[in-house]
């Protein structure tokens, strides 16, 4: 049974190739190779000061004039903005080193906080678990949702990240003397067995429950839990429960891939 894809490593360079973390690929094929991609990757570059080889930043003009899907991972997006690929697109890459993408290729719009972008023929990721996001992406728009899904089943990854999540975000730790509701949280956590409410999770935050629809009133100097700390730490209005996995009907089990699993596209990747 045929596989979804058909990869395979080209190089600018002949013979083996090795990478900055001292992994030594052999059997890379030349660059000749890439006019046969359906998809073109641009893994991460060890460097993002200096300037690709003129070959390979040909090689990238000629595929995508004749119309192959690219896409980077991590600072691979410097060696697409090189080759001039992502002049006027939005483009991501890891978030340390968008401002250098910028600064160098100031054509690119760059979008620091995404985890990938897709505009169309060229899509672009961040760090490596973003560059998983993106390729799951490929997936899901080649093959569907149902074996992208069973994919990352068995990954043991999020099902699917929207390219426009971020990256990252703070989260700072209170102000000395702020309202905080970390005991109360700590108490929860300790208690999941049990259908806490919100009345439960109020009386242990010291706050008054959620007002009814008449309206109520507080007593002085008692805090209000309507679904939202002053803090902004979030209170769901419903019973917490043990948390479970529930996959669904709909994604297959492990044993259907991938060799069971027909493509429903012909496509392959370099």
């Amino acid at each position: 049974m045929p596989w979804w894809y058909e990869v395979q490593l080209c190089a600018a360079q002949d013979g083996p190739v090795r990478t900055a973390e001292g992994l030594l690929f052999d059997g890379a094929l030349g660059l000749d190779e890439l006019s046969q991609a359906d998809t073109l990757i641009v893994p991460a570059c060890a460097g993002t000061q200096g300037d690709p080889p003129q070959a390979l930043l040909q090689a990238l003009r000629a595929v995508y004039d004749r119309g192959t899907r690219i896409a980077s991972i991590c600072t691979g997006a410097f060696t697409l903005a090189a080759a001039g690929l992502l002049d006027g697109r939005r483009a991501a890459t890891h978030w340390m080193h968008a401002a250098e993408l910028g600064r160098r290729w100031p054509a690119v719009r760059v979008e620091p906080e995404v985890l990938y972008t897709d505009d169309g023929q060229i899509l672009s990721s961040a760090g490596a678990s973003a560059g998983l996001d993106l390729c799951l992406h490929i997936v899901r728009q080649d093959h569907g949702t149902r074996i992208a899904n069973a994919l990352t089943r068995r990954l043991v990854i999020p099902p699917h990240h929207e390219g426009g999540q971020a990256q990252y975000i703070e989260q700072p730790l209170p102000a000395d003397g702020s309202p905080s509701l970390g005991p109360c949280l700590d108490w929860a956590r300790a208690h999941l067995d049990l259908p806490l409410t919100v009345e439960d999770l109020a009386r242990q935050a010291l706050m008054s429950p959620a007002p009814s629809p008449g309206g109520s009133v507080r007593r002085p100097g008692q805090r209000h839990c309507d679904g939202c700390a002053p803090n902004g730490s979030a209170v769901r209005k419903t019973s917490w429960r043990t948390p479970t996995l529930s996959t669904g009907s709909q994604i297959p089990a492990a044993s259907d891939l991938p060799t069971d699993c027909a493509p429903t596209s012909p496509g392959s990747t370099t």
